[in-house]
């Protein structure tokens, strides 16, 4: 008892605050992400965005699997769903009838995916920080 009699109530009510707005932020970050994910063309322009994050540079003159080969050579451990995402793409966008394979679901393959790409991300960032930390 003598502790919560110390203990401030403006600091409990703040970081009650913190943790509601924390918990605000990821609930509108998944929602955000789920109707990217949505949407496979959208959805494939956010592995483009991936790979220009992670230092790849595509030309558009690729194809998409031609982009493909580029990210997955940068991030084998993610190859299953980027060229999964990418296959659900051409098809909607190159097929006859335009469309992708019902039974896809883009939202899990993201799942699995974001990991690993922000591993990847991550671990550029520290071996370049660590190149220009060598050269000082």
């Amino acid at each position: 008892e003598p502790f919560l009699a110390e203990f401030p109530s403006w600091q409990g009510g703040g970081a009650v605050l913190a943790v509601l707005a924390a918990g605000g932020g990821l609930f509108a970050a998944e929602e955000v992400n789920r109707r990217a994910e949505a949407d496979v063309s959208k959805s494939y322009d956010r592995l483009g965005r991936w790979a220009s994050w992670l230092g790849l540079k595509p030309s558009l003159a690729q194809t998409p699997y031609e982009r493909v080969d580029m990210l997955v050579t940068a991030v084998p451990d993610g190859s299953r769903p980027i060229r999964s995402l990418t296959r659900q793409f051409v098809l909607s966008r190159f097929s006859r009838a335009q469309n992708g394979d019902e039974a896809f679901d883009a939202h899990s393959e993201w799942q699995s995916l974001r990991p690993v790409l922000l591993r990847q991300m991550v671990s550029r960032r520290i071996d370049s920080l660590r190149v220009r930390l060598s050269r000082k």
